[in-house]
């Protein structure tokens, strides 16, 4: 059934499941942006940012992890054992040299008597890390403890992360990386737009991947409150995983703006029940949002991350269902209720003050 909803996401037309606005069919990202960085195809419904896929979508790819803390730890854990069709080597990489070599000693015990196919796991030294084809940033600073009074965890990391992203996206530019950058630290949105900037790195390099797990909560509220199931029919996610996060429970006539802001607010606060309980809220977004996202963009396939937006003077990350393919990338351009679209436009624009603008972005050639 997921396989399925997630194929639909695509693939609805106007005539079929969506609301037409009287200004005619204009779907999402024909009504977000004029203009795009990267040239904005048009085939029928679907919408395409031109890209030069930075990574192998027909064999294997390399990928280096950059922290193994828990996020990190599972996000390894999660491409061990499902990845091993599309990368070859899943390279570590930590400060602490005791935790990175328990990681790669465990990492490398995972089997069973049965066939399986797994990537090789080998540590690797700092100046190693964009020899890879995709590397996956898990670094942070500053998570805010159990007990805290923090309504939006992620964005309390933003101002130590960024200076954090900072140092490695000169890493990445002395190196010229033409791979691709997964952000996972949070928040991943203005994150990878720090990683894009300070790296020099084309805006299909970078994608940030948080959007994940708050689909699969959405539908966990979906399946659990019969209220909330038409979610679950082709309902659609966008944003930033945190308090401006957009939900939008139906396109058709199912829509309703009380039933999405009432399944927002339950998938925003997710994490807090875990944290009530006296957990941090890791596992299911380091598989989700990360693991699983991953390896559906090295395959090809539809998956929930954030791509940029916008120009090279204004723009920003914005998470939405989406596939890389070789030579684009295809975007959701849903027909949105108007009250929807507004919702995605004002969460867009806070994203787009987060970052630095009035200057054309440095990019590498």
């Amino acid at each position: 059934m997921a396989e399925n909803y997630l194929e639909n996401l695509l693939n609805d037309t106007g005539e079929n499941k969506a609301i037409k606005r009287d200004d005619g069919p204009l779907g999402l990202i024909d009504k977000l942006v004029e203009k795009n960085w990267t040239k904005i195809e048009k085939e029928g419904e679907n919408r395409y940012f031109s890209a030069q896929s930075p990574v192998n979508l027909k064999g294997k790819n390399n990928v280096n992890i950059v922290a193994l803390g828990d996020v990190g730890l599972n996000v390894a854990l999660g491409l061990t054992l499902l990845g091993g069709s599309v990368i070859g080597q899943l390279g570590l990489w930590d400060l602490n040299y005791d935790n990175l070599s328990r990681c790669t000693i465990e990492l490398n015990q995972i089997g069973g008597l049965s066939s399986w196919e797994a990537p090789v796991i080998k540590a690797i030294d700092k100046n190693e890390i964009f020899s890879a084809d995709v590397v996956v940033f898990c670094a942070s600073l500053g998570v805010p403890a159990i007990g805290s009074n923090v309504k939006d965890v992620r964005m309390a990391q933003l101002d130590r992360n960024k200076a954090l992203v900072r140092e490695y996206g000169y890493l990445a530019r002395k190196e010229q990386y033409k791979g691709l950058v997964a952000m996972v630290a949070d928040p991943v949105d203005p994150l990878a737009y720090e990683m894009m900037t300070s790296g020099m790195l084309q805006p299909w390099q970078v994608k940030g991947y948080g959007l994940g797990v708050m689909n699969q909560r959405a539908r966990y509220y979906g399946e659990k409150i019969s209220e909330l199931n038409s979610y679950l029919k082709g309902g659609r996610i966008y944003g930033p995983h945190g308090e401006d996060l957009v939900v939008v429970n139906s396109l058709d006539q199912d829509f309703s703006e009380d039933v999405s802001l009432r399944l927002k607010e339950l998938t925003v606060t997710a994490n807090h029940e875990v944290r009530k309980l006296g957990y941090k809220p890791y596992i299911a977004p380091a598989i989700s949002s990360a693991a699983m996202a991953i390896i559906d963009t090295l395959q090809g396939k539809l998956q929930h991350s954030s791509v940029y937006v916008g120009t090279r003077k204004k723009g920003a990350f914005l998470g939405m269902s989406n596939k890389l393919e070789e030579n684009r990338i295809q975007v959701d351009n849903s027909y949105l209720p108007d009250v929807a679209f507004q919702w995605v436009k004002e969460s867009f624009d806070k994203l787009v003050e987060l970052n630095v603008t009035g200057q054309d972005l440095e990019c590498s050639e």
